[in-house]
Parts: structure tokens; sequence; C-alpha cells
């Protein structure tokens, strides 16, 4: 299976690793999106037919330097449906956030990213990003200096908020989580997930506060900043007691989200914040035995893949929909559809035609 997935893998010309997976046109074609860490994007075609794989398409997301040096820091990607843009950010500039159009496979607009804690605005490298469901253009970015940067692409290259994200890094980052216009969600290291709500930073108005502005056109504080965390935190919840969270998810549409840990430990809850189920490594149950890397939902139904470096995808069955009585619901275990796939590393695809999980090594 290793053998296999070499001879045509998204990195089988480099040896960088694979941190971005997407499905393109799942109603109509067979098309999987990767991007590397050293910001190759590559898109396959047949990717589900074994010995029929073919690379469709290939570009450079992000600069390098040329001939290549050790990556300065690993590209990080986000992608929004329609219009069908991809957002990349790494290699020698990751301050410079880089928007292509996949339909003619071509960079529409750059964003600089800058701090806002000083008058020299000096450059941040962006450690994740986040696109909207609803608008396309509404980009979220996690960056060095521990602020949450939200661009809105049609107005300015200054960002339209900054908020604080907290101590330590994140998890995982969500901008409209479920499909909630103005929720983001974060989770970090230390397992706390913290519920955020971008509009109760608005003005009286309906436009985004002086406090909340940042970029150039409006650099906040950083009292201000304090003040923007304090107003715009909904909920934080201790979701792992020992910390160690290493992935969060949302659905798609559904009001469910879930966390993993290198504990092997995984958890499901609402978008409320409230525990539907967890599953822990334990004598007589299949569950994985290795951190948990990557975790992906199914984008229709109410299925869970979670992977990790043990070369084992698990797929979870959320068993009822959580209601106002969050204790009727649960997670189950599907042993029957658990694969094996090479590697395992950081990013999944949960096939909507079916339990599949891909796993990007």
């Amino acid at each position: 299976m290793q053998q296999q997935q070499l001879s045509w893998g998204p990195a089988a010309s480099s040896s960088a690793t694979v941190v971005f997976a997407r499905q393109l046109n799942e109603a109509e074609s067979n098309l999987l999106l990767t991007g590397a860490a050293d910001g190759a994007v590559r898109v396959w075609r047949a990717y589900l037919n074994q010995g029929l794989q073919r690379m469709a398409a290939a570009w450079q997301a992000v600069p390098i330097r040329q001939p290549p040096t050790p990556v300065r820091q690993a590209a990080t990607f986000a992608m929004s449906e329609g219009p069908p843009l991809l957002f990349a950010v790494g290699g020698c500039h990751p301050d410079l956030i880089q928007c292509w159009d996949l339909i003619s496979e071509q960079v529409m607009q750059q964003v600089p990213v800058r701090s806002s804690h000083s008058s020299s605005a000096c450059p941040v490298a962006v450690d994740r990003l986040s696109a909207a469901q609803s608008d396309p253009r509404l980009l979220l970015s996690s960056c060095s200096d521990g602020v949450l940067r939200l661009f809105d692409l049609r107005t300015s290259l200054a960002p339209v908020a900054s908020i604080h994200a907290g101590k330590g890094p994140l998890a995982g980052m969500v901008l409209e989580p479920c499909g909630r216009s103005g929720a983001v969600v974060t989770g970090t290291i230390q397992g706390q997930i913290h519920f955020m709500d971008l509009r109760m930073m608005a003005d009286s108005d309906g436009g985004m506060n002086s406090a909340a502005a940042g970029g150039v056109n409006g650099p906040s504080s950083n009292s201000g900043i304090g003040e923007q965390l304090s107003c715009s935190i909904v909920r934080t919840v201790e979701a792992h007691s020992k910390g160690a969270m290493s992935v969060l998810v949302a659905h798609p549409t559904a009001p469910m989200l879930a966390t993993g840990t290198t504990s092997q430990v995984v958890k499901v809850w609402t978008d409320a914040g409230d525990m539907v189920g967890a599953i822990r490594p334990g004598p007589g149950l299949q569950h994985k035995t290795c951190p948990v890397t990557c975790m992906a939902w199914h984008p229709y139904n109410l299925y869970l893949g979670a992977a990790g470096s043990d070369s084992v995808a698990s797929v979870y069955i959320v068993d009822n929909v959580p209601s106002a009585n969050a204790a009727a619901a649960g997670v189950s275990y599907a042993p029957t559809t658990v694969s094996s796939v090479g590697g395992g590393g950081g990013n999944a695809v949960l096939h909507s035609q079916g339990s599949i999980v891909s796993v990007a090594s």
C-alpha cells in the first residue's frame, strides 16, 4: 500500500509533507486537491481508483527560493467553494496570503499581514487560515503574534477585525462553524475551546468598531486587543483537562464539533459547547492507539473520520442528532469502516459517496 502511494501520491516528486486535502466537484467528478508543506498544489484525477490515478494539474501556490532551501514555514491552506478560491500562505513569505482562482489557476489577489502593535507595522507570519462558507471573500487568519485577523477581500487589504487568540498556539480554528454566520471557534493545545461571536464587535452603525479594526488603517493597542478578547468570546469550554489537543474540526452544516488529542481521546461536541460523547482507548475497544493528527466530517452524514501516524483511519458515527437533551445523543465506533492508509498525517477527507477516508501523508 505504501509503495503504491509513493508511485502516484501528491508528494511523489518531493519529500514535502501533505498538509491539506479537499475534494473538487465531488458530485460530478473524482478530483482531489492536495497542498504540501512546501506550497506545491496538485490536483489528482480518479484518486479512488487503484492504479488509475493521474495528476490533472499542479502549481506552486506560495513563493519559494531557488535553488530550493529548507522551508522557512510550512504552508497552510484554506478553500472556499463558490467561486472556487484557494488561499495559501507560507514559504519564504509567510506574511503574504495568496488568493488563487482555481478555474484560471492564477493569483487574483495578495494580502500582506502586518502587526498592529507598533507604528512600524512589522510583518507577522500566518499559522492557520479559515474561509467562510457564506461569503468566499471572508478569510480568517491566525498569526504568530497570537492575533486572529479577519479580512474582507472586497474592501481593502487591512483586516476588518482583530481578536486576541489567547495564550499558546492553536490546535484548530474554524470561521463560521456548522454554517453559523459571524461565529468563530478555536481550540488551543492546552485543551480549551473558545466560542466567539464577531457580531459582538460591531458598533451601533453596523460596522466593526475602531478597537476591532487592525492593520495600517486602524492600529489597536494591547489594551484594546484585551477588550476585544473579553467582548467577543461567548463561552470557553475546558474540553480536555489534560491538554494536548491536536485537532479541532466542525461539521459544515450539522451543529457538531469534534476534537482529538495526542493521548488518543476523541470527543464530539455541539456547536454550543455541550459534549455529545467521548471515545477513549481501553481494553476490548478497537480504537486508535496513536496520537490523533487529522480528522474530518462527512459532508452530509454524521460520520467522523480520524487518523494518525499508525496508518489506520477510524470512522465514528454519531447515533442521534443532539437536541435540547444532549445526553440522548452518543458516539459509536464503526469497526467495519476501519481502513488502512499509508502514512497518516496532516489532513483527511471523508468521501461523500460512502465511508471512505483518504488521509494525506
